[in-house]
């Protein structure tokens, strides 16, 4: 069956891929190795606080993980280990990453940094952060829990 060349169908094709393109949000960075993993994140409000929740499977020590909080932004910043040798093992697939990532991720409200705290367990990040309604323009880097 011949379907006929309809242009509002192949324009509204168009529209609808590049809203998806511009939904990713990271379209003017460059491609970069630490792009490769980004950690999965939930960002909500919770009373006073924003919080956000980061998947990030695989650390092994806490110092392996880097968090910086700003008044406007949150960066995630570290590195999953392989620490097994693998002399003898045969790999058929490993889609597990291992390597440096980084993510920094725009806050739905100004925060206070010095108000902030951080926990890592069972593979999810959680750092909480106290909405602020005045100005304040430190970065504070977080000790993780």
């Amino acid at each position: 069956m011949l379907i006929p060349f309809d242009p509002w169908r192949e324009m509204l094709n168009f529209k609808n891929q590049m809203e998806r393109f511009f939904e990713r949000g990271d379209f003017f960075e460059p491609f970069t190795p630490s792009r490769i993993f980004a950690p999965k994140v939930e960002i909500f409000e919770e009373g006073a606080d924003v919080v956000v929740r980061a998947e990030i499977p695989g650390l092994n020590a806490k110092e392996d993980l880097e968090v910086i909080v700003e008044p406007e932004s949150l960066t995630l910043r570290g590195e999953i280990r392989d620490e097994r040798e693998h002399k003898q093992e045969r790999f058929y697939r490993s889609e597990r990453y291992y390597g440096k990532f980084s993510r920094t991720i725009a806050l739905p409200a100004e925060v206070e940094p010095d108000h902030a705290r951080a926990s890592y367990q069972n593979g999810i990040l959680e750092v909480r952060m106290k909405k602020s309604g005045k100005n304040n323009p430190r970065a504070r880097r977080l000790e993780i829990q």
